[in-house]
């Protein structure tokens, strides 16, 4: 499976939510799963980030990158933050996407399988249906099956549960490379 890992939020200027867990961003947080997803499978994954602070530019231009190619797969990384209780292990598809949607679950219950967390939404499911719903054009503009991963509240003690980028990148892998079909 050829897979095209896109790195959430940009590096000069919107990093994303920041863990003090993690004494880390999401952007800083997720290049380093990207970067060891790459390093495990160099002929697998490609790696993306996004320069564009515009959200909807951002994807149109990504979606472009993307397309050009012949994806089987497009991740965007990322990591949630609300308050201290919040918590747990969701990904989020585009809701026409009954692959996306399969793939969306596996996904879930391997991480949380692996690293403990609750399971969030439907299965671990989110379907993201219009055009306001945050991430949107991220799961809709891409050729390719596309989710979104948000494995941890980065606002809440279980992101610890992560320190180890490598362990989760494995895990990634494990999932995307045996169990998504």
């Amino acid at each position: 499976m050829k897979v095209a890992i896109v790195v959430g939020h940009t590096s000069n200027g919107d990093k994303g939510a920041y863990s003090e867990h993690l004494a880390m961003t999401e952007y800083d947080y997720n290049l380093q799963v990207a970067n060891h997803m790459k390093f495990l499978r160099p002929d697998k994954y490609d790696i993306y980030t996004h320069t564009i602070q515009d959200y909807y530019s951002r994807w149109k231009s990504m979606a472009e990158k993307l397309n050009s190619k012949n994806y089987d797969l497009v991740i965007e990384l990322h990591f949630n933050a609300a308050t201290p209780a919040a918590n747990g292990t969701e990904t989020l598809y585009y809701f026409n996407s009954k692959k996306g949607r399969d793939y969306a679950k596996t996904l879930s219950k391997g991480i949380v399988e692996e690293f403990g967390t609750t399971i969030r939404g439907v299965e671990g499911s989110k379907a993201l249906i219009t055009k306001g719903d945050r991430g949107f054009y991220a799961v809709y503009l891409p050729k390719a099956v596309a989710l979104i991963v948000e494995p941890f509240f980065g606002s809440n003690p279980e992101a610890k549960k992560f320190q180890d980028y490598k362990k989760y990148a494995c895990v990634l892998d494990n999932i995307i490379q045996n169990k998504l079909k």
